[in-house]
């Protein structure tokens, strides 16, 4: 299996929309948006009780400072969310605007020992086994060389017949897909 693709801006945004997605809602982004909830949960809680104690507040206005306190910070993590997703998005916008790989032809191959891809002044090889991990979504297949470095295969410029062999390929030896829990 060989060819030729031309990133695009519109493979770049998807990939970083997929690498935003596939690390935040994995299992361990998972884990670590519940632990920064339950921190945010336990000082909202504390806040709040502490304010109540030190206003000489009745129950009823202690639990009302105290969820006021939940929901600011609640928005406050919502805002974040839609920060760093946005941050991830214009990312990709700005690798683009700087030069990156915009029009740079990209030569691949593969075969039952690894993936080769190289432009004009860059050139992998890696071993299947040798991957991070992989994930993928409509529009681009993503191979992981490490959990923040990634080569961006579009499926609008490889056949799926390649891109079901470079995901067998992975599976067989053994690289997890690293995918949001659906």
């Amino acid at each position: 299996m060989q060819g030729t693709y031309t990133l695009t801006e519109d493979d770049t945004i998807a990939a970083y929309r997929l690498y935003f997605l596939a690390h935040t809602f994995s299992r361990k982004g998972l884990w670590q948006i519940a632990g920064f909830l339950c921190w945010v949960a336990a000082f909202g809680i504390g806040t709040g009780a502490f304010i109540a104690y030190r206003n000489q507040a009745s129950t009823l206005e202690a639990i009302g400072i105290m969820t006021g306190v939940l929901l600011s910070c609640f928005l406050l993590f919502l805002v974040w969310m839609a920060f760093a997703y946005h941050r991830h998005r214009s990312a990709g916008r700005e690798y683009l605007r700087l030069g990156g790989l915009n029009g740079v032809e990209i030569h691949w191959r593969s075969d039952e020992h690894g993936h080769e891809a190289h432009t004009k002044h860059i050139q992998t090889r890696l071993a299947w086994g040798d991957y991070h991990g992989w994930s993928e979504d409509a529009q681009v297949l993503l191979l992981y060389i490490a959990p923040a470095q990634f080569q961006i295969k579009p499926k609008r410029a490889i056949a799926a017949a390649d891109i079901d062999a470079m995901r067998n390929r992975l599976i067989a030896a053994g690289v997890g897909q690293l995918a949001p829990l659906r």
